[in-house]
Parts: structure tokens; C-alpha cells; sequence
């Protein structure tokens, strides 16, 4: 039992009352634990409106969570900032110190934790999808965050109620120190010395409550990191997702705009099963053909420089060099080798000026459907739209599936939106297979005139062939028109004839290359 400790004299008070000082609070203690710019706030305020799911992850008010909007909107600050500034402890509420800090800090030791800034960070949209999606996590079992006695208590706020209380009676004490200060008599003092006994009762209270916190907060440490984990892997799949389709559909990828379009793409994109898997393959793609146009900066005379992908050791860029500086990661520079994926500076090279349009036949039978295929071709399709979009130039793609089954899209500079390449990448006729339709809708839009010095690209399975006399007639054709054609053969794991070799120049097929490296020598290497 407490103690009551019998003062004297006022110098053995100032000294018990001086010790006590160190203890006062500050009355704006925040439950944020990241401390913001107004400007942020702003940002946060327009997302918790416009993104739907983290509208409704804020109507949610959990009685077992009280400082539950304030942990999200710290989410939102952390995945968001360049660099998150946390508040320093004094400025923390009780709550805040007890389940914000220790959720944070686990958080910070997961594997998905730097993952997630840095897809996030700068962009609002995905920074409010991760924390609503992280949050809703958290939900699930809110038990696991918040430290309790004996399991029932919610030690936080019990001592955030004591320390109200040992916060007025602090201000008591003041009070009849000031009237002692004025008027000096012994029963002053020893109401003071009363007041200054029932404060350093509560103050040692409050140390034995400290120290339950603390054991209450290491008691729940595996459950609170099994749940940050399961939060931190449902976030980082959710705005990876996002991420994908939005660079694969969006206007601009890496944008750290967002917009009422953006939204109505993601809607777009996510009712469509086809289009979300296109967009596995293509949203990767166009960013790195975005950073390819970031990279790369023009020189007079038409010369041009950049970086690019390819297997020159005396061209590759230093820090892909430094991976020879260790035995373990040598063997890792070899296979990125191997694969012709070593990031290299680009020569200066004169732009090509019979650099045309693009035609694209994309092929869609019903045999593109396995084995992913007609994802991959349709991945290949629009990005090369998206790349000689970036470039001025015209480009059209050609649907085809058996000898009736064929149509055309044209997608010309300024005049096209992304809602016009989703339409076009939704259709599928999942028929037969004819090759010498398309072809002659290529040949005509040629004739045409709409395209100018076009190139051909001809994607399929494999699974047909074209008549010596229409393979003649062909070649005369594109000998006119001083065009060839390019022909991918999706044949991996099947080994096809050349069903392609009458009139394609060129021939990639994923039997030998992975789709990924025809990708990066159509696209990026181009």
C-alpha cells in the first residue's frame, strides 16, 4: 500500500513537485501517428470521396478500435509520402503509442512494406486503395491490435482515463500552490501537502499501468504480426492489380494523376476477364516503354541515345556491371545475359526516316484460347499501338478468325482514347482460322493510302497455311509497297511447321523465346 510522505518544509515539496513537472502533459496530444502537410490532407480528403472503397472503409466505426480513422488515414500518409515524418512521443496520445507504434513498427519489418511505397508512393489513388484494402484487413480482427488485461480491459483506455484524471489533479496542485505563494499559513501547506500526496499516489498508478501496457503490448506481438502480414500481402496484391491495369489501360503509365476516367477504366477493365489478363502482360511493358521515352533525349542532327535492353557487356549501364563484383551475384548477371535483358546505353543512331505506320493481324481463333495465348497476342497487339501512338505514327489492327471473321480498327494519333483500345482488345471471334483474309484487308489498307510505309505484323498459333498462287500475289504486293512482315508463331510446346515462312521476313517463335523477349524485340527494341 501507498505510502502518504510527510513534507516539512516547502524546499522537500519543490523537490517532489519539480519531479512532478516532467510528467505534464501537452493538451494536444494527436492520435495521428505521421505527422502531414496541409496539402496531403487535401489530397486525402478528395480520395476518402472519389475512391469508393475507402469511402466505405471509413464509415466503419469499430466500439474495439476507437482510433481506427485515424490508423487508416496514418496508412494513407505512410504509403503515400516520400519519406513519412512520425509525430515525436510526447505530441502521441496514450492509444496511438499503444496500438499505432506497434503496428506501424511490425509493419515496417514486413517484406511487402518497402514493395508498397514504392508503387504507392506519389500516387493517390493506389495509396488509397492499399490502405482501405490493408485496413479492411485489420478489421477482421481488430482483437489482435489492441493490448488488454486479463482480456477483457482495454488497457489504452484505461489509462488514457487515469491520466485525465492525474492531469487535473496536477492542475489542483497548481492552484493551491499559487495560493500558498500568496499567503503562506500551515493550513495552506498542509492542504498542498494533502493535494501533493493524492498526485504522487496517481502518479505511481500510473507507473504500475505503464507497465501492464507494456506486458499487454508484448502479449499480443504474434497475433498483431500474423495479422500486419496477412494486411501488408492483401494490400500489396490489391494495388499491384491496380497498378497493372491501369498501366496496361490507362493514358499515361506511372501517372500520379487521377481521374474520374481512371475510374471508369478500372471499371471497364476489371468486368472483362480478358482484359485483366492482357493486362498481366501489357501494363509491364508499357512502363518500361514509358521509361524508355523518359530515358531517352534527342541530340542534333537527328541523332538519338537512351537506355535499352540487350546482351553487349562493353554497352551495359555500371550498376548492372557492379552484379560481376560478387561471386554470388555473378551467376545472376549471366542468365539476365542469357536472356538479353542487361539494361544498356543505346547508341546514338540516326532516326530512321522509313520508320511507317504498323498493321497488326491479330489472330483469333478458337485454338488462341489455351495456354494463355490469346492474352499474349493481344499484349503484343496494343503495345505496339501504344508505341508508334507515342511516336506520330498510325497503326491498325486487324481482328481475324476464319475466312468471314475478319474487321479492322484504326487507331490514328489524337484521335483515339483509351476506352477506343479496350473496345478493341474485348473483341474475340473464337472461330476458325483463315490467313489470307487478313492479309488481304492488310494489302487494301495499304492501297488505301490511310497508312503510309507500313510494316506488318502477323500473329498466330500456326494452325493454317495459304495458297502458293495468293502467296505470289502477296509478295508482288509487298514488294509494291516496299513492306514485309513480321510473323509471331505462338507454337511453345508444339513444335509447328514454319505455317509462316511463304511470307513472313522475319519469324519469332515461343517455342524458342519466351513471349516476354518477342515482346521486348518487337516493342522495345524497335
Amino acid at each position: 500500500m501507498y505510502r502518504p510522505i510527510v513534507f516539512i518544509n516547502m524546499p522537500a515539496f519543490m523537490k517532489a513537485y519539480q519531479e512532478l513537472q516532467r510528467q505534464r502533459k501537452s493538451s494536444s496530444v494527436s492520435n495521428r501517428l505521421f505527422q502531414s502537410l496541409k496539402l496531403e490532407d487535401q489530397i486525402y480528403d478528395a480520395a476518402s470521396q472519389k475512391v469508393p472503397h475507402l469511402k466505405e472503409i471509413l464509415k466503419c466505426k469499430p466500439r474495439s478500435l476507437p482510433i481506427f480513422q485515424d490508423i487508416v488515414r496514418d496508412l494513407f500518409q505512410c504509403f503515400y509520402s516520400l519519406k513519412p515524418l512520425r509525430r515525436p512521443e510526447h505530441e502521441l496520445s496514450i492509444a496511438a503509442r499503444s496500438i499505432s507504434a506497434p503496428l506501424f513498427a511490425q509493419f515496417e519489418k514486413d517484406a511487402d512494406y518497402i514493395r508498397l511505397q514504392a508503387r504507392c508512393r506519389g500516387r493517390s489513388f493506389l495509396a488509397a486503395e492499399g490502405a482501405a484494402e490493408f485496413a479492411e484487413k485489420l478489421l477482421q480482427q481488430p482483437q489482435d491490435l489492441v493490448p488488454k488485461h486479463g482480456g477483457q480491459k482495454d488497457m489504452a483506455q484505461v489509462l488514457e482515463q487515469q491520466e485525465q484524471i492525474f492531469q487535473k489533479m496536477l492542475k489542483t496542485l497548481d492552484h493551491k500552490k499559487t495560493l500558498y505563494d500568496q499567503e503562506s499559513t500551515d493550513e495552506r501547506f498542509r492542504s498542498l501537502s494533502n493535494q501533493m500526496n493524492r498526485v504522487l499516489h496517481k502518479a505511481k498508478q500510473l507507473e504500475d499501468l505503464h507497465r501492464i501496457l507494456n506486458d499487454s503490448i508484448s502479449a499480443v506481438a504474434h497475433s498483431r504480426a500474423q495479422t500486419v502480414q496477412r494486411a501488408a500481402e492483401a494490400a500489396g496484391q490489391h494495388t499491384q492489380g491496380l497498378k497493372t491495369l491501369l498501366d496496361a489501360w490507362g493514358t499515361e503509365p506511372g501517372s500520379e494523376q487521377f481521374s474520374e476516367m481512371d475510374m471508369e477504366i478500372l471499371d471497364k477493365a476489371q468486368s472483362s476477364d480478358l482484359l485483366v489478363r492482357i493486362a498481366r502482360y501489357l501494363g509491364p511493358c508499357r512502363e518500361l516503354m514509358h521509361e524508355q521515352r523518359n530515358n531517352g533525349y534527342t541530340y542534333r542532327r537527328g541523332e538519338k541515345c537512351g537506355i535499352t535492353l540487350g546482351a553487349q557487356i562493353q554497352r551495359a549501364l555500371s550498376s548492372e556491371l557492379a552484379y560481376l563484383a560478387h561471386p554470388v551475384t555473378a551467376p545472376l548477371f549471366l542468365h539476365k545475359m542469357s536472356r538479353r535483358q542487361i539494361r544498356q546505353y543505346q547508341r546514338r543512331e540516326r532516326i530512321s526516316l522509313g520508320a511507317g505506320d504498323v498493321i497488326v493481324c491479330v489472330d483469333e481463333s478458337g485454338s488462341t484460347e489455351s495456354d494463355d495465348k490469346d492474352a499474349w497476342d493481344k499484349a503484343i497487339t496494343y503495345a505496339l499501338v501504344d508505341k508508334v501512338g507515342g511516336q506520330g505514327r498510325c497503326a491498325s489492327v486487324i481482328h481475324f478468325s476464319s475466312a468471314s471473321e475478319v474487321s479492322e480498327d484504326l487507331f490514328i494519333p489524337g484521335q483515339y482514347t483509351p476506352e477506343d483500345v479496350m473496345n478493341s482488345a474485348r473483341h474475340f471471334y473464337c472461330g476458325g482460322t483463315d490467313y489470307e483474309a487478313p492479309l488481304r484487308k492488310a494489302v487494301s489498307t495499304m492501297d488505301s493510302g490511310v497508312l503510309s510505309k507500313a510494316d506488318i505484323v502477323f500473329i498466330t498459333d500456326g494452325q493454317c497455311s495459304i495458297s502458293s498462287e495468293f502467296q505470289d500475289w502477296l509478295c508482288s504486293k509487298l514488294s509494291e509497297h516496299h513492306a514485309s512482315v513480321t510473323g509471331v508463331l505462338l507454337d511453345s510446346g508444339n513444335n509447328f511447321e514454319f505455317s509462316l515462312k511463304g511470307f513472313c521476313k522475319t519469324i519469332y517463335r515461343t517455342s524458342e523465346l519466351t513471349p516476354s523477349e518477342i515482346l521486348s524485340e518487337l516493342v522495345l527494341l524497335r
